[in-house]
Protein backbone atom coordinates (compact mmCIF):
# COMPACT_ATOMS: atom_id res chain seq x y z
CA UNK A 1 0.00 0.00 0.00
CA UNK A 2 1.59 3.20 -0.77
CA UNK A 3 1.96 6.17 1.07
CA UNK A 4 -0.21 9.41 1.01
CA UNK A 5 2.24 11.90 0.42
CA UNK A 6 1.11 15.91 1.62
CA UNK A 7 2.74 19.40 1.75
CA UNK A 8 4.74 20.23 4.53
CA UNK A 9 6.24 23.36 5.20
CA UNK A 10 9.55 23.35 6.99
CA UNK A 11 12.93 25.30 7.56
CA UNK A 12 16.11 23.73 6.62
CA UNK A 13 18.99 25.19 8.53
CA UNK A 14 22.71 24.40 8.42
CA UNK A 15 25.62 24.62 6.28
CA UNK A 16 24.83 26.08 2.43
CA UNK A 17 26.59 22.48 1.38
CA UNK A 18 24.33 20.01 3.52
CA UNK A 19 21.10 22.71 3.12
CA UNK A 20 21.92 22.07 -1.34
CA UNK A 21 22.45 18.31 -0.69
CA UNK A 22 18.87 17.86 1.36
CA UNK A 23 17.31 20.13 -1.61
CA UNK A 24 19.17 17.88 -4.29
CA UNK A 25 17.76 14.51 -2.47
CA UNK A 26 14.36 15.80 -2.07
CA UNK A 27 14.01 17.00 -6.42
CA UNK A 28 15.22 13.51 -6.86
CA UNK A 29 12.71 11.51 -5.37
CA UNK A 30 10.50 14.09 -6.19
CA UNK A 31 9.28 15.49 -3.27
CA UNK A 32 10.48 19.00 -3.73
CA UNK A 33 7.45 21.63 -3.92
CA UNK A 34 9.29 24.77 -4.19
CA UNK A 35 12.01 26.76 -2.00
CA UNK A 36 12.52 30.28 -0.81
CA UNK A 37 16.14 32.43 -0.95
CA UNK A 38 19.02 30.99 1.46
CA UNK A 39 18.79 33.87 4.54
CA UNK A 40 22.44 33.66 5.94
CA UNK A 41 22.68 32.80 9.93
CA UNK A 42 25.53 33.25 12.10
CA UNK A 43 28.42 30.73 12.09
CA UNK A 44 28.50 30.24 8.31
CA UNK A 45 25.02 28.93 8.46
CA UNK A 46 21.61 29.51 6.02
CA UNK A 47 17.78 28.90 6.56
CA UNK A 48 15.67 28.25 3.18
CA UNK A 49 12.27 27.43 3.92
CA UNK A 50 11.00 24.82 1.73
CA UNK A 51 7.81 22.77 1.06
CA UNK A 52 8.07 19.28 0.67
CA UNK A 53 6.23 15.98 -0.09
CA UNK A 54 6.10 14.23 3.32
CA UNK A 55 3.89 10.90 3.77
CA UNK A 56 0.94 11.21 5.74
CA UNK A 57 1.66 10.47 9.52
CA UNK A 58 0.05 6.71 10.05
CA UNK A 59 -2.57 5.84 12.90
CA UNK A 60 -0.75 5.36 16.28
CA UNK A 61 -1.04 1.43 16.93
CA UNK A 62 -3.05 0.54 19.87
CA UNK A 63 -1.52 -0.70 22.74
CA UNK A 64 -2.20 -4.25 24.05
CA UNK A 65 -5.19 -4.68 26.23
CA UNK A 66 -2.71 -6.66 29.04
CA UNK A 67 0.27 -5.02 30.13
CA UNK A 68 2.97 -6.91 31.69
CA UNK A 69 2.85 -6.13 35.72
CA UNK A 70 5.66 -3.09 36.60
CA UNK A 71 8.10 -3.35 39.50
CA UNK A 72 8.16 -1.46 41.96
CA UNK A 73 10.74 1.58 42.21
CA UNK A 74 14.12 0.75 43.83
CA UNK A 75 15.14 3.01 45.68
CA UNK A 76 19.15 3.84 46.03
CA UNK A 77 20.42 3.80 49.23
CA UNK A 78 23.37 5.46 50.38
CA UNK A 79 24.86 4.48 54.23
CA UNK A 80 26.01 7.16 56.69
CA UNK A 81 29.87 5.55 57.00
CA UNK A 82 29.34 6.43 52.83
CA UNK A 83 28.24 9.60 53.28
CA UNK A 84 30.68 10.70 55.78
CA UNK A 85 33.81 9.07 53.80
CA UNK A 86 32.54 10.82 50.74
CA UNK A 87 32.55 14.44 52.77
CA UNK A 88 35.76 13.86 54.90
CA UNK A 89 37.04 13.70 51.33
CA UNK A 90 35.35 16.24 49.37
CA UNK A 91 36.90 18.61 52.69
CA UNK A 92 40.36 17.32 52.44
CA UNK A 93 40.29 17.85 48.82
CA UNK A 94 39.17 21.36 49.33
CA UNK A 95 41.36 22.07 51.81
CA UNK A 96 44.24 20.81 49.97
CA UNK A 97 43.13 22.98 46.96
CA UNK A 98 42.74 26.20 48.77
CA UNK A 99 46.17 25.44 50.43
CA UNK A 100 47.95 25.31 47.22
CA UNK A 101 46.28 28.41 45.63
CA UNK A 102 47.15 30.32 48.85
CA UNK A 103 50.40 29.11 48.24
CA UNK A 104 50.36 30.11 44.53
CA UNK A 105 49.21 33.26 45.07
CA UNK A 106 52.03 34.36 48.00
CA UNK A 107 54.79 32.69 45.29
CA UNK A 108 53.30 34.68 42.77
CA UNK A 109 53.53 38.10 44.77
CA UNK A 110 57.31 37.14 46.31
CA UNK A 111 58.22 37.08 42.98
CA UNK A 112 56.87 39.82 41.71
CA UNK A 113 58.03 41.88 44.75
CA UNK A 114 61.43 40.32 45.23
CA UNK A 115 63.59 43.20 45.94
CA UNK A 116 60.95 44.81 48.63
CA UNK A 117 60.99 41.30 50.57
CA UNK A 118 64.76 41.27 50.52
CA UNK A 119 64.78 45.00 51.90
CA UNK A 120 62.17 44.55 54.36
CA UNK A 121 63.93 41.09 55.33
CA UNK A 122 66.88 42.71 55.75
CA UNK A 123 65.59 46.01 58.00
CA UNK A 124 64.02 43.55 59.99
CA UNK A 125 67.48 42.04 60.62
CA UNK A 126 69.18 45.22 61.28
CA UNK A 127 66.47 46.18 63.72
CA UNK A 128 66.36 42.56 65.80
CA UNK A 129 70.76 42.49 66.16
CA UNK A 130 70.04 45.93 67.28
CA UNK A 131 67.76 44.81 70.43
CA UNK A 132 69.27 41.94 70.51
CA UNK A 133 72.43 43.74 71.66
CA UNK A 134 70.93 46.92 73.54
CA UNK A 135 69.09 44.45 75.51
CA UNK A 136 72.63 42.71 76.89
CA UNK A 137 73.51 45.49 79.26
CA UNK A 138 76.35 47.44 79.21
CA UNK A 139 79.23 46.36 76.63
CA UNK A 140 78.17 44.51 73.96
CA UNK A 141 81.53 42.63 73.58
CA UNK A 142 82.96 45.28 71.25
CA UNK A 143 86.05 47.49 72.22
CA UNK A 144 84.43 50.88 73.46
CA UNK A 145 85.60 53.59 75.51
CA UNK A 146 85.20 53.32 78.94
CA UNK A 147 84.33 49.61 79.66
CA UNK A 148 87.90 48.83 80.12
CA UNK A 149 87.79 45.72 78.10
Amino acid sequence: MADQLRPVRTCLIGQPSEVANVLRSAQRRGHLVEYGKPRPMSGYRVAVDVTLMQPAKAAPTPRPATRPAERPAQRLTVSGRTCARVGAVTSAVGVLSGLTYGAWVVFQWVAAHWLQVVGVAAAVLMVAAYLFLRSRGGCAGLHCDGCGH
